[in-house]
């Protein structure tokens, strides 16, 4: 159970970055790392983080290496040791209540297809009798999570849990841009319908997630933003509330946060999800509207 919500607990985190459909190759050698200088003289350090990955993706790049070694201290989107410290109540929180079960709340032929799909959950040791008392967000989640493994991708490779741990090592101190409870929600204050239609889009992506997710390391290790945005283009036409509520109203509320650490005198590492600093409505872009120089390293 504990790799399971531990599998969940990225997952969720992660669907910034993998909330994503197919696109172009990586082209670039840089990194997906931005330098912004405050007027006080605080350098916030943007990395666009893969919260899955597999262990050869270190040593990370040098420039990433030497923005983590100026950072006196380090900004993720949620604190990843406090997200894994309420693991129990995640769970809970993924589970239906009151004597429902998934098959009630759900279209007969959604059914059909999460029956159909669900061996593809044996790596996690979820079997169909586990997943009928789960919320169909917590079901959908654990099906991406599952397609992450097929390609290596595992979230104790994952940039946060990197930096989570080098920070705690070395004694620098972190917070997160988003309570737990904010990550939480995300996806168990969705609605009924929207989770069942989050449920029917992620079982309608399965059959290519897995080459999305190849693509989408490959353009993160690279440096790829255009490639990263455009692995991102479709979701955004397919599901704009969706993207709306996990990306850019997410970006929206953490420019002043960012802004805040630029006021300040410390230099800081900022690590979110790479998909929310590629485009049009990215932090980088909404910083860059504002007047901030943002320099990609």
């Amino acid at each position: 159970m504990k790799r399971l919500i531990r599998m969940a607990a990225a997952a969720l985190v992660a669907a910034g970055s993998f909330f994503a459909a197919e696109g172009a190759e990586a082209q670039q050698a840089r990194s997906i790392l931005y330098r912004v200088q405050g007027a006080g003289g605080a350098t916030v350090y943007l990395l666009g983080s893969i919260h899955l990955l597999s262990a050869d993706a270190y040593p990370l790049p040098q420039p990433v290496q030497d923005a983590y070694a100026d950072a006196e201290r380090l900004v993720f989107e949620t604190s990843m040791d406090s997200l894994m410290a309420r693991q129990a109540e995640m769970a809970a929180r993924g589970l239906l209540q009151g004597g429902k079960t998934l098959r009630g709340e759900l279209p007969e032929d959604l059914y059909a297809q999460v029956e159909k799909a669900a061996p593809a959950l044996a790596p996690l040791g979820v079997g169909m009798v586990s997943v009928d008392r789960m919320e169909p967000w917590l079901v959908a989640l654990l099906f991406q999570s599952a397609e992450s493994l097929k390609v290596g991708l595992a979230p104790e490779h994952g940039v946060d849990v990197h930096f989570t741990e080098r920070a705690r090592a070395d004694g620098k101190p972190v917070s997160g841009l988003e309570s737990v409870d904010f990550q939480m929600d995300l996806f168990d204050g969705l609605s009924a319908g929207e989770q069942v239609s989050y449920l029917r889009q992620s079982l309608q992506d399965l059959p290519r997630s897995t080459e999305v997710m190849r693509q989408m390391v490959a353009a993160w290790r690279a440096g790829d933003a255009d490639a990263i945005d455009a692995l991102m283009n479709e979701s955004r036409a397919q599901a704009p509330e969706m993207y709306a509520r996990l990306l850019t109203d997410r970006n929206a509320a953490w420019v002043p946060q960012i802004e805040a650490l630029l006021r300040g005198w410390e230099d800081v590492l900022v690590v979110v999800g790479a998909g929310h600093l590629v485009g049009d409505d990215s932090v980088v872009a909404m910083l860059r509207a504002r007047g901030h120089t943002v320099e990609q390293l």
